[in-house]
């Protein structure tokens, strides 16, 4: 009786590295899609999280009349400020803390107890402005990286930054505080109120929006260019260059970071986006 014989071929060592080949073509070829599916992702994420702080600010101003913000310093350190903007927005979200994290930034930016940055826990006069018992500050330093880190900042100052007889007010949402409360160890600065309904176009008109998040003033924006005054606090460029931006009707629209930003001092001919970053929908005064 025969047997049957079968052989296998097998594969020869330029065969597999052809095939070797093929594959690294295509992972060279589907990655970057991949990539730029992830960070497409992570934008929708990051615009569905501004959106739900728009309708938070829109409920929060509706009641209170004010913009949220208010800047509360230490007596013995100018540079180190408690933010309330965002706790008191939490509590119109049901206390959701997790939709004022933008997934493109880094991890450090999500709010937690133990997060990276200055570490000082609420008193009892911070429950008047938002916060509870005990719980960890939003703490921004402008001295140094000590500050918490924060996907997204709230435009304080506006186009203009700067108090005088002139323009009492800062162009921006101001730092607002309707308690008026000054109670050391901490203080209350910046009490100037600045009611939602003053700003004169309220869909041109920027609110939030991603931040360059340094733990440096994360919780705030400006639109100055990197290399001048208030640079640390310059709008982001996490989402391809760019970033989402809330504004005051609450819709939000993506913008290049260079769209945004403006020399300092202003100038003239950048007219257009100062008005996005002033209430009075005006362009920054003269220098």
């Amino acid at each position: 009786m025969r047997r049957r014989i079968i052989s296998a071929r097998a594969f020869t060592l330029v065969e597999l590295l052809v095939v070797l080949a093929i594959i690294v073509v295509l992972v060279s070829l589907l990655l970057p899609l991949l990539i730029g599916a992830k960070r497409q992702a992570q934008q929708i994420k990051c615009a569905s999280h501004l959106k739900q702080i728009g309708v938070a600010l829109t409920v929060y101003t509706q009641d209170y009349k004010y913009f949220p913000e208010a800047g509360l310093v230490p007596t013995d350190n100018s540079y180190a400020t408690a933010h309330c903007w965002p706790v008191r927005l939490r509590k119109m979200l049901s206390g959701n803390k997790n939709v004022f994290y933008c997934p493109a930034q880094d991890p450090k930016c999500n709010w937690t107890r133990d997060a990276t940055g200055h570490v000082a826990w609420a008193q009892a006069m911070h429950t008047n402005f938002g916060y509870e018992m005990s719980e960890r500050l939003l703490i921004g330093s402008s001295a140094s990286s000590s500050g918490m880190w924060f996907s997204y900042g709230y435009n304080n100052f506006g186009a203009n930054w700067r108090q005088s007889p002139s323009d009492p007010i800062s162009k921006g949402m101001g730092a607002v505080s309707y308690e008026n409360l000054d109670s050391p160890p901490w203080k209350v600065t910046d009490v100037n109120l600045r009611k939602a309904s003053a700003v004169k176009a309220a869909s041109n008109f920027i609110t939030i929006a991603d931040t360059t998040a340094d733990s440096g003033n994360d919780f705030g924006i400006v639109p100055q260019v990197a290399g001048v005054a208030g640079a640390r606090m310059t709008i982001g460029d996490v989402h391809r260059g760019g970033a989402n931006v809330l504004f005051l009707d609450g819709h939000v629209q993506w913008h290049m970071q260079s769209d945004l930003t403006i020399q300092w001092p202003p100038v003239p001919d950048e007219a257009k986006k100062q008005r996005m970053w002033n209430w009075d929908n005006q362009p920054a005064g003269p220098w």
